[in-house]
């Protein structure tokens, strides 16, 4: 049983997904947790400043209690919410970049992968990056329980055989932003989702540019198969 099929009795995580490769499906790996593991982003790729790195195979118990659940907004409709429904993630890595002088939530780096047969991968593709770009259309993006939240298309590099971005800005009641930039990417029969969280001040910016968050993005596809 394929992670999708699997996913729609947990109802996990959202992604967009890509379209499938020039190749045909037998030139396809499809890597098993353990391989995916094996190929998430390190902390040498990361680079100078970020701590806290974490890597693992995602359990069925860290799943549930961890990652919980996003949905669609209600507009995407029922065959997207059913997609989204039918992604369970594999391996995951994390990491922080503590800022110097600030209190603030620092920013984090996520990145969560999974794979499958390229025909079930580009089913999906077409329903998740539709009810996505309704969601946008209406201000939403993905709904994450996050009041006066609203998102808008992010402009990303090309990446793997292809990618999709958002990006959500959550106010808050005391001030400053959340600004959280998602992107999905599919290379092969893999599906990354990376994700960077960044806690804005009053008056402060951002510590990292969409270039260096491109960079990043970058070698992590690389490191895929």
């Amino acid at each position: 049983m394929g992670p999708f099929r699997a996913g729609r009795v947990l109802g996990v995580v959202v992604v967009t997904l890509v379209l499938t490769s020039c190749g045909s499906e037998k030139d396809v790996t499809v890597l098993s947790a353990e391989e995916l593991d094996a190929v998430v982003l390190t902390l040498d790729d990361l680079g100078e400043g970020w701590s806290g790195y974490d890597h693992a195979v995602i359990t069925q118990e860290w799943r549930e209690e961890m990652m919980g659940a996003m949905d669609l907004c209600p507009e995407a409709g029922a065959e997207a919410t059913e997609a989204v429904a039918g992604l369970v993630w594999q391996a995951r890595a994390e990491a922080h970049y503590p800022l110097e002088g600030s209190e603030a939530f620092p920013p984090s780096v996520q990145q969560y992968l999974l794979a499958d047969e390229p025909g079930e991968v580009e089913s999906v593709f077409g329903l998740l990056r539709e009810g996505l770009r309704v969601c946008m259309e209406e201000g939403q993006g993905i709904k994450e329980g996050f009041e006066g939240a609203t998102a808008s298309p992010m402009t990303v590099p090309h990446l793997g055989d292809e990618a999709f971005g958002h990006r959500t800005h959550v106010p808050f009641p005391v001030g400053g932003h959340g600004d959280l930039r998602l992107v999905f990417v599919r290379k092969g029969a893999t599906l990354m989702f990376f994700q960077v969280l960044e806690v804005i001040e009053v008056d402060g910016d951002n510590a990292f540019s969409v270039d260096e968050i491109g960079e990043l993005l970058e070698r992590a596809v690389d490191r895929l198969p």
